[in-house]
């Protein structure tokens, strides 16, 4: 029963894989506002992926990790006892959260899931601004596009709460105000990638059903 279970939860978890999923064909037959949103989902969960900002996993090998089923015996210890941050070291073959090099990292790396996030955010407004296109179908899509830019940018979030909360004793006062900055705008980048999320969801509740033609 557990493990049915966790299949369950995982293959609802999986839903973001579908972003990345996306090719460069399916993009270049939506209409503009529809495709520069995709481009820029699509940017955000590449990224956050290959830079260990969030798990990078099928829904079979979440399914698996949950009931304890994941991993070889062999495997090496991991880098440290939070999943979220060993994953983030493992990706930037870092030793541990004592490496010169991770104050750095951070900073460079909040102020690009900003960017990123920030991109969602401006395809999304004006899409909204579109009044959400000419198909009700594409806007559910793109709707899927922001809330999963949403969870990838949250996610990013709580990784990185969770290193400056680490990284705490080894850095001064003036670079933990300088990342505290940024990790600020990057939360008050996911508040409006939310409201831009509720817009869409508004703008396809009340969509007229007739008007479904181009993607």
């Amino acid at each position: 029963m557990a493990l049915a279970a966790s299949f369950t939860l995982a293959a609802c978890a999986s839903a973001p894989i579908s972003v990345s999923a996306r090719s460069d064909a399916d993009i270049s037959s939506m209409t503009p506002a529809h495709g520069d949103l995709a481009r820029a989902a699509r940017v955000l969960d590449d990224t956050a992926r290959e830079n260990g900002w969030v798990a990078d996993e099928s829904a079979m090998q979440a399914a698996m990790r949950w009931v304890g089923m994941g991993g070889d015996e062999g495997d090496s210890a991991p880098s440290h006892d939070n999943p979220a941050i060993a994953r983030y070291l493992d990706a930037h073959d870092l030793a541990s959260v004592e490496d010169p090099q991770l104050t750095l990292l951070v900073s460079s790396e909040l102020r690009q899931a900003y960017a990123l996030a920030s991109e969602v955010d401006s395809a999304a407004q004006n899409l909204v601004a579109a009044q959400g296109g000419t198909s009700r179908s594409a806007l559910g899509r793109s709707l899927g596009h922001v809330e999963t830019a949403l969870t990838q940018t949250r996610d990013s979030l709580s990784l990185f709460d969770s290193l400056l909360g680490v990284m705490a004793d080894g850095v001064n006062a003036d670079q933990m105000a300088a990342l505290t900055i940024d990790r600020d705008l990057l939360a008050g980048r996911a508040d409006g990638l939310r409201q831009r999320a509720d817009a869409l969801a508004a703008l396809r509740r009340n969509f007229p059903t007739a008007a479904d033609g181009l993607s």
